[in-house]
């Protein structure tokens, strides 16, 4: 029955995103990003396109830029908990640990303590706080002997 088919436009941000998603399957994070970017000219709204976009930012070690980006996704959508749980881990990685940790608290009211994006972050900034009081990971101070 065509017309249940769906059409999709060529230049439509689902399209762009979908050919994003597939670039990112195979591995090509600068493929994804351009349709990931293409997808956020034709529709800057498209909350999908700015996780997606997020997401290669955060792999490529581009942490400021990935914290916008998730930053941005959860403006667009502030109930998903997944995108507050990457906004937060990204902004341990970018060093702004004030964002991290409120957005903790957050994660925190919503899923309760044993949730499993609670674990991470929480893990994900004692391991920054440690490393910003000089301690490693086996709890020495940075050139003391480990156990």
């Amino acid at each position: 029955d065509l017309g249940r088919i769906r059409t999709t436009s060529l230049g439509s941000a689902d399209l762009k995103v979908r050919l994003g998603l597939a670039a990112l399957e195979r591995g090509d994070l600068a493929g994804a990003l351009e349709r990931f970017d293409a997808a956020i000219a034709a529709d800057g709204e498209h909350v999908m396109a700015r996780r997606a976009r997020a997401f290669v930012l955060h792999r490529a070690g581009r942490y400021p830029e990935a914290l916008a980006e998730w930053t941005r996704a959860h403006e667009l959508d502030p109930a998903d908990v997944d995108t507050l749980g990457n906004r937060a881990l990204a902004a341990v990685a970018a060093g702004d640990l004030g964002v991290a940790r409120a957005d903790l608290e957050e994660l925190t009211r919503r899923r309760g303590v044993t949730a499993p994006v609670v674990l991470a972050v929480g893990r994900a900034l004692e391991e920054a706080a440690a490393k910003d009081a000089g301690v490693d990971a086996d709890g020495d101070v940075d050139g003391g002997e480990g156990r």
